[in-house]
């Protein structure tokens, strides 16, 4: 295992950080006195190390990189219907009905300012030692190298807070009560943490120079830059209107001038100052492009597969930088979300996993139809319906099954007495596909252990929690370039905006598509829909149920449009017929046998054989049509008794992210297309484009008075 999950021993609590050589047999920071800590690499190097214990709690492992994605286009809490209005967990607060009683809301930010603050105590000290330019040339780089990851994570955990609370307390000394001081603009914290990055960038190694991409590095921070900057430029919701800033709207006009609400307006920046950020965005992320450490993977699935079997991919260093976590100890990717175990196998444990927390969407799956196709049948009249697609990163992305064991399990019209393990197509609902970035059939055997070892409890993967990887890069300087100077605008000695857009989209391509993706990308998306356009649809096929979007579409001032377009369109694609562009009817597939990397024996759906259509399917090689007796076939979901039922029309999609706007009094939001209503109205907000969670209500009483909501709250 090429982990550096390492055993850190907290102070006080003794929270552990388990895994490989350079962390193990070390004396607990607890041990050490202030002045100790950071008076040498070695001791040094222990407190760096409990920063990064400190990512592997609930926030980190499950809060941010899960659950607080949600409430996008394509990315869904599970937990529709009535369950929207359910204030007490998740299922109530990601779909924008926040209630400051949600516990949750009070650890995470917590979790987040211990954080902080002990990033503040580690570069007040390692500042004031004097420890950089004390020693040996190898000991000052060390220390400027821990500075640099403190420095580094600490921005990191500002631009966190920032998106998700907007204006949060502020402190950079080490002062342990920070978290329950009065507010500081957001703008503010996001120029220090510039500066930070700015700082920091001269002193980390790039990856491979000694350390991996478990370690914050010049790649991360660089990126991090770049992504702050962004974040500066775009657009955010206020607390009050910020003289000189721009109205989401003003630029745009409709749609999205009915998103600004009259008191707590959504606002960016000037002209001028966005220049000046995105010119900093292009320029910090052209320095990881020229560099050449960091490169995509030219195999989509191939990246997310070492994720999954826990090895870090130091060939191309893809990912920028992953949160280390230990398997069996620390971890809920895979087991939180990720295709579905459902419930005891041989192979897998009594528990299986409850991987349902985050669910995608039928109407993404569809988006990934239009990059070009492959006719799986020889009629021309089913040619709209019966295809994959070239984008190979659908099927990485979105699973259709979950793993079942059972008996009298029924397939090819045959009901099997034997106890099987196999696929069980889950796909029966529009709003409730599983992502499938996270699964099992890349396990190690060793993890697989960990499963069936855990009886009825709870387990970790040890999976990383990936922070940023390279594509995010090349779509940030895209987009950076682009509003700087359109689609050829550069940084010198780096690519075009638009070629590092089209790298990230051909890269999932076989190589013999490649061309044709680009292609299909310039006139389907550049030329007819605009450029930002084609980074917001780039966005959602590359990062999806990776809590990165969601975050995009907020600085964008896409997300309520984005959440009402996506309703229309499956709307549309119920009642069109599939020849126009609606929905396919049917789903046919065929099952072959496999042995997964683990050694499990698999009944698996072949994604070789996936077909949609009106008509049975002649595979290639068939000379006639296929039957139930060597096909299997079933409703696609929007023509299914489970996909266009009364539940799925008048309950559950009225229901998602139905908290975020007062709905009926937006007019895209009001429409009724096909006589369907897009949004309930029982909402509990009368502040358009309300993303901001609230500070909880136990974290504003233990301020005494020093923090209060706003946005309505």
């Amino acid at each position: 295992m090429k982990n550096i999950f390492k055993t850190a021993i907290f102070a006080a609590g003794v929270l552990g950080l388990a895994a490989c050589s350079d962390f193990l047999d070390q004396r607990p920071p607890s041990d050490l006195r202030p002045e100790e800590m950071w008076s040498s690499p070695e001791a040094a190097e222990l407190g760096i190390n409990k920063i990064y214990g400190m990512m592997t709690d609930a926030t980190y492992g499950q809060q941010i990189p899960i659950l607080f994605g949600t409430g996008t286009d394509y990315e869904l809490i599970d937990g529709l219907g009535t369950e929207s209005l359910n204030t007490t967990s998740e299922r109530g607060n990601m779909n924008y009905n926040y209630s400051t009683a949600w516990t949750t809301l009070n650890s995470s930010w917590n979790n987040i300012y211990s954080m902080i603050n002990y990033c503040n105590i580690a570069i007040k000290s390692i500042r004031e030692s004097g420890s950089t330019e004390n020693g040996s040339a190898e000991d000052q780089a060390k220390m400027k190298r821990f500075l640099g990851e403190a420095l580094t994570i600490r921005a990191m955990a500002y631009l966190d807070l920032t998106r998700m609370w907007g204006d949060v307390p502020f402190r950079t000394d080490g002062n342990m009560d920070s978290n329950y001081e009065g507010k500081t603009d957001r703008d503010v914290i996001q120029d220090a943490c510039i500066k930070d990055l700015q700082e920091a960038v001269h002193y980390l190694p790039w990856a491979g120079e000694g350390v991996t991409t478990e370690h914050v590095t010049k790649g991360y921070a660089y990126g991090l830059l770049a992504q702050t900057a962004l974040t500066r430029a775009g657009y955010s919701i206020r607390e009050e209107a910020k003289a000189g800033y721009e109205n989401l709207g003003d630029t745009e006009g409709e749609p999205l001038k009915s998103y600004c609400d009259a008191t707590y307006p959504t606002q960016r920046p000037d002209e001028a100052k966005r220049m000046e950020l995105y010119k900093t965005a292009a320029e910090a992320a052209a320095e990881v492009i020229k560099s050449g450490r960091h490169q995509l993977n030219p195999s989509f699935e191939d990246e997310w597969k070492m994720i999954n079997q826990l090895k870090l991919d130091q060939t191309y260093q893809e990912n920028i930088f992953e949160i280390p976590n230990g398997m069996g100890v620390t971890g809920e990717l895979g087991y939180t979300v990720g295709k579905r175990i459902n419930g005891s196998t041989r192979y897998f444990g009594t528990k299986g996993n409850s991987s349902g927390k985050l669910k995608l969407t039928g109407e993404l799956w569809q988006t990934y139809h239009s990059t070009g196709r492959v006719v799986n049948g020889r009629n021309a009249e089913i040619v709209a319906e019966s295809y994959k697609p070239l984008d190979t990163r659908r099927d990485v992305t979105l699973t259709l099954f979950q793993y079942k064991e059972a008996t009298k399990f029924k397939y090819y019209d045959v009901e099997h007495p034997e106890l099987l393990f196999y696929e069980d197509n889950t796909s029966k609902g529009p709003f409730a596909f599983y992502c499938g970035k996270w699964n099992p059939e890349w396990w190690t055997s060793a993890l697989t252990s960990v499963a069936q070892n855990a009886g009825d409890a709870k387990w970790c993967t040890g999976i990383n929690v990936v922070r940023m990887r390279y594509s995010q890069i090349l779509l940030n300087y895209a987009e950076a370039c682009y509003l700087l100077g359109g689609a050829g605008y550069k940084v010198d000695g780096a690519p075009t905006a638009e070629e590092a857009l089209l790298e990230v989209h051909s890269r999932a391509y076989a190589p013999e598509n490649k061309e044709a993706g680009k292609q299909w990308l310039k006139e389907e998306h550049i030329q007819k829909k605009g450029f930002m356009e084609a980074i917001y649809a780039e966005n959602a096929w590359e990062f999806a149920g990776e809590g990165i979007r969601k975050w995009e579409l907020i600085r964008w001032g896409q997300l309520s449009h984005k959440i009402v377009e996506a309703k229309k369109n499956y709307i549309e694609g119920v009642f069109q017929q599939p020849s126009r562009g609606g929905y396919p009817r049917n789903f046919y597939y065929r099952f072959k046998t496999v042995t997964m990397p683990n050694g499990i024996e698999l009944l698996q759906a072949d994604p070789e054989t996936f077909c949609w259509g009106a008509n049975w399917p002649t595979y290639p090689g068939d000379s006639k049509p296929a039957t139930k007796k060597d096909c299997m076939t079933q409703k696609w979901f929007a023509h299914g008794d489970n996909a266009s039922s009364e539940a799925n029309k008048a309950t559950n999609m009225p229901s998602i992210c139905d908290g975020l706007n007062p709905w009926s009094d937006i007019a895209e939001a009001a429409e009724k297309p096909h006589n369907w209503k897009l949004f309930n109205t029982q909402t509990n907000t009368t502040v358009r484009n309300r993303y901001i969670m609230p500070i909880g209500a136990i974290t504003v009483s233990a301020s005494n008075g020093n923090l209060e909501n706003s946005y309505g709250y």
